[in-house]
């Protein structure tokens, strides 16, 4: 969950990360779904929370991956998903999904000023996408519909 929500990743990305992506306080690795690589300062949470992380249950000795043992991905990802529906439930949090951690960090990438651009760059999907599903959260955005009605208005 601290991955997801620091980084933007995408579940299937961070069930499968192995060890070697994380070195120096950034995390690098190519995104699952599209490929696009994607290297990301990792928060000390973060970077205390998988060293303090046990083997994956199953693995062999010096398992390369945080949470998967390295032997049924299509497992793996069933049980992924199912922990988090659990937490999801617990925390009561209406229609809570992994993929809303991106939609969080999106907006709050453009809540700070950044670009779509940004956001396409920070989760490694392409401009255009993150355009379609981002721009009317952008702050700029605003500002420019607030200018032209004013003026319009005035």
């Amino acid at each position: 969950i601290l991955l997801m929500l620091h980084t933007g990743l995408r579940i299937s990305d961070v069930a499968l990360l192995r060890k070697d992506r994380v070195s120096n306080g950034k995390i690098f690795l190519y995104a699952k779904k599209n490929g696009i690589a994607v290297i990301l300062p990792l928060k000390q949470v973060v970077l205390d929370a998988l060293a303090d992380l046990p083997d994956p249950a199953g693995a062999g000795v010096d398992c390369p991956f945080y949470f998967f043992n390295g032997k049924s991905v299509n497992s793996l990802m069933n049980r992924a998903q199912r922990l988090l529906h659990i937490v999801f439930r617990k925390s009561s949090v209406a229609g809570a999904h992994s993929h809303r951690f991106r939609h969080t960090l999106a907006s709050n990438i453009l809540a700070k000023g950044g670009t779509t651009d940004d956001v396409a760059d920070v989760l490694g999907i392409s401009p255009l996408i993150a355009q379609k599903h981002y721009i009317k959260m952008t702050v700029g955005r605003q500002e420019r519909i607030e200018r032209i009605m004013n003026s319009v208005n005035s």
